[in-house]
């Protein structure tokens, strides 16, 4: 019936409504700018066929239903739009001294409110939009608790039958596993919401909806139910397998997998041409980085013979012996490109590094060097460098009644470290009556089987090749070198290996957005 702007095509219609003598339907107004409502167009198209008294004549539809006929058939559309696109082209060829048809005036520059309006709006159509798909909305809060019920019951295994969290075997699998649920759950919550919009968006196209306020308002809304998915799966995990101390760790490294989970569903769902074809991207995108994570095959026992991972090596370490062999415990390059490689050697080294008992072993070690360093230290910190020194052994050998009774001896410890001052009663208070079980806090805090992975990769890090330290997988730090400017010598950085965990998955979120944005674009240009 018509093919052009909106505006165009209220001025066409309203045009037609004038030279057809078709009345005003009830409730229709004409605003002040000329332009009438949108519903006119329905109003005129529908328009009923009467007879000579005025009453509409009704007739039968394929259902046997009776419904009014139109006054105009769609043939009668489709030739008097033919005949007007006829008439502008001859228009367009007379000379210019003849009038020009008017043409709608242009869409008036946007401001700051106007564009924060639109991504209001966006934003709040997406969370109601997950919040009014009950069925949808219950399995997103369903299926976080469940998974981790049943992995976590799954893997609560020791060697000697009893289950303690510094003996759990399974514990490095059962993160990875956490891991891996996380991009699960983004990728299913994800794959599908472009392609859902794919109409919505190509309407709203001549009302010039910002591309990035609609990515962004996804990326925000689906991560705020990741988020409620990634606290519940840690709350209930935790529960099961006895983890302490490490809530809001663990929750950032599984909430940034999740996160990028989101937005590769986005990326697909924005590539593909049906919701089907989105579903069956996800093994492609999940079971690679299941098998190049580094837990389902250790990176030592993983076949090497890649060229490209030599070249890649040459270029990353040009100040290396070309023909020095890389340690065992390197990460391959490819490995590099799986977002679940960096979240799962970050999770890993939280709990070994950052645990309760190793961060404060550490923080009892540096402030103890720092204060003997001091070049004539006075009483106070002589004082407090004593004390540190008689509270480091109770950290080792602590014993208490409770769980409660450690994180309350561990508490204590933390404040003789700030102000140097050893209740050595109230460490005594906390010890276990006789008879009763005895609680310590390597045995709450510290996993064998993580510290094993950890200590394993420093050695290999710290001792490989008489000194020189190697890049490895669950290695505290790297070293990279680089030759810049060329011809200069080589340079080397040395960078924290879970800062380096937390840029890369950063590096990942930022890129996949970018190409969120420019596969929207394109899917709305192709239309």
């Amino acid at each position: 019936a018509f093919f052009g702007t909106p505006r165009q095509m209220l001025d066409y219609f309203r045009r037609v409504q004038r030279e057809e003598q078709m009345p005003d339907a009830p409730g229709t107004r004409v605003e002040e700018s000329g332009w009438g409502q949108p519903d006119l167009i329905f109003d005129i198209l529908e328009t009923p066929l009467r007879d000579l008294n005025g009453e509409v004549i009704y007739e039968e539809d394929k259902r046997g239903q009776l419904s009014p006929s139109r006054r105009f058939s769609p043939a009668f559309w489709q030739d008097r739009f033919q005949t007007h696109r006829l008439m502008e082209e001859v228009h367009r060829e007379e000379p210019e001294s003849d009038p020009q048809p008017v043409k709608p005036p242009p869409f008036p520059a946007r401001t700051w409110r106007d564009e924060w309006v639109q991504f209001g709006a966006l934003l709040k159509r997406a969370f109601l939009g997950r919040l009014r798909n009950r069925s949808n909305f219950t399995t997103t809060l369903l299926e976080a608790p469940a998974l981790a019920l049943l992995v976590s019951f799954v893997l609560r295994y020791a060697e000697d039958g009893t289950y303690r969290f510094h003996d759990a075997f399974h514990l490095p699998t059962y993160f990875f596993l956490t891991l891996v649920i996380g991009m699960f759950l983004g990728l299913t919550n994800s794959v599908d919401e472009v392609l859902r919009d794919r109409t919505i968006l190509q309407r709203e196209r001549n009302h010039r909806v910002r591309v990035g306020s609609y990515v962004i308002a996804k990326i925000i809304t689906l991560g705020f139910f990741a988020l409620l998915q990634c606290v519940i799966h840690t709350l209930v995990g935790s529960w099961v397998l006895g983890i302490r101390g490490m809530f809001f760790s663990n929750l950032f490294w599984m909430y940034a997998t999740t996160l990028q989970g989101v937005i590769t569903g986005l990326l697909i769902s924005s590539l593909v041409p049906n919701p089907k074809t989105a579903l069956n991207c996800i093994p492609l995108i999940l079971i690679p980085q299941i098998i190049l994570g580094g837990a389902l095959i250790k990176y030592e026992e993983m076949n090497r013979d890649i060229k490209v991972e030599e070249a890649f090596r040459r270029i990353v370490d040009r100040g290396e012996d070309p023909d020095a062999e890389p340690s065992r415990l390197s990460v391959p390059a490819i490995c590099s490109l799986m977002p679940l490689r960096w979240s799962y050697e970050g999770m890993i080294l939280s709990l070994a590094r950052h645990n309760p008992v190793s961060r404060l072993q550490s923080e009892f070690d540096h402030t103890a060097r720092t204060l003997a360093a001091v070049p004539g230290l006075d009483a106070e910190g002589e004082r407090r460098l004593r004390a540190i020194k008689d509270a480091r052994p109770y950290l080792q050998g602590l014993e208490a009644r409770s769980p409660k009774a450690v994180e309350l001896g561990l508490k204590h410890l933390e404040q003789t470290l700030e102000t140097g001052n050893l209740d050595r009663a109230f460490l005594a208070s906390l010890a276990p009556l006789q008879g009763c079980e005895v609680f310590r806090p390597q045995d709450l805090y510290v996993n064998r089987k993580i510290n094993d992975l950890y200590t394993q990769a420093e050695m290999e890090r710290l001792d490989y090749r008489a000194g020189k330290p190697a890049n490895v997988f669950f290695g505290a730090r790297r070293a990279y070198r680089f030759t810049w400017p060329p011809g200069a010598p080589p340079r080397e950085i040395v960078v924290s290996t879970l800062m380096l965990d937390m840029a890369m998955l950063a590096f990942f979120a930022a890129t996949g957005t970018v190409f969120v944005y420019l596969g929207v674009s394109a899917m709305l240009r192709r239309v």
